[in-house]
């Protein structure tokens, strides 16, 4: 099992308490504005996963684009 970077790396590194976290009222907003909003753990895993499966972080939403052009 891979421990979650924040895990990993909770005594070297602090959270800086100016980033706000996501609340629900943002997911809320995002899905309102937002034809591709993931919020299922299993959506999200992919996204929080780096391409060698060393890293895994802890975002519980993805925002995608409608478009990429």
């Amino acid at each position: 099992m891979i421990k979650l970077s924040k895990f990993r790396f909770a005594t070297s590194v602090i959270r800086n308490p100016v980033f706000a976290t996501v609340k629900d009222s943002d997911v809320a907003y995002f899905k309102d504005v937002c034809k591709s909003v993931l919020t299922e753990e299993g959506e999200v895993r992919s996204f929080n996963t780096d391409w060698t499966k060393k890293w895994i972080g802890s975002s519980r939403v993805v925002v995608r684009p409608e478009t990429t052009e």
